[in-house]
């Protein structure tokens, strides 16, 4: 195989107890050699997937679960943020911590956070710690191109979240608005499907992402 070495570092943050694809991400992540990660965040879920409270804190259980069935090395804890929105008011929770925390990490490897949720954590961590905008570049799966932001998940899950940190211009943002992200759709179906035969090959992470 062609060498590869670690190309970032990455800050993992995404609401891993609503829709599959989160851990699908991280699984894609802790697979790959080109990145090293230095923490992973859990946020709030819309209540479209039931009552918020104990989601964050059951998503951070999901994705740490997941990396200990794929036996990541230096797993890191998952932290969980906050149940509620964004109040604009500072909170010092324990995701937004482990993102500040992360960001002191010294490396010459480029540091990006990426959120393909709600930025409440990222917002929380900017407000508690407002010279994090420096240090990163934030990779946002979210929001939409045309403005139009009232019908995509990410950003009304928290829109005061997303208002608060895509107004910081000292932050360097990539954005992947629903106008990109929803070319690449694949049915939870299919992901049950292919997962289940990968589980059948390989060493069983596929069985603890459908399950």
């Amino acid at each position: 195989m062609i060498p590869i070495e670690p190309r970032c570092r990455v800050i993992i943050d995404n609401d891993w107890a609503g829709d599959p694809d989160g851990l699908i991400g991280l699984a894609h992540h802790a697979l790959s050699p080109a990145n090293r990660i230095l923490a992973v965040t859990s946020s709030l879920t819309n209540p479209m997937f039931g009552p918020p409270e104990g989601m964050a804190k059951a998503g951070a259980d999901l994705a740490e679960d997941l990396l200990r069935v794929m036996d990541y090395a230096d797993r890191p804890t998952v932290h969980a943020g906050p149940d509620s929105q964004f109040t604009g008011e500072t909170r010092a929770t324990a995701a937004a911590r482990a993102i500040i925390d992360a960001a002191g990490d010294v490396g010459e490897l480029p540091l990006l956070l990426v959120c393909a949720g709600p930025l409440t954590n990222v917002a929380d961590a900017l407000l508690l710690e407002p010279e994090l905008a420096s240090l990163i570049t934030l990779v946002w799966v979210g929001g939409s191109a045309s403005g139009d932001n009232a019908d995509e998940y990410n950003y009304f899950t928290d829109p005061a979240a997303a208002e608060f940190v895509l107004a910081d211009q000292r932050l360097d943002i990539w954005q992947f608005p629903s106008e990109t992200y929803r070319r690449l759709v694949v049915s939870v179906a299919e992901l049950d499907q292919a997962l289940k035969n990968q589980a059948r090959q390989a060493c069983g992470y596929g069985t603890c992402l459908t399950a």
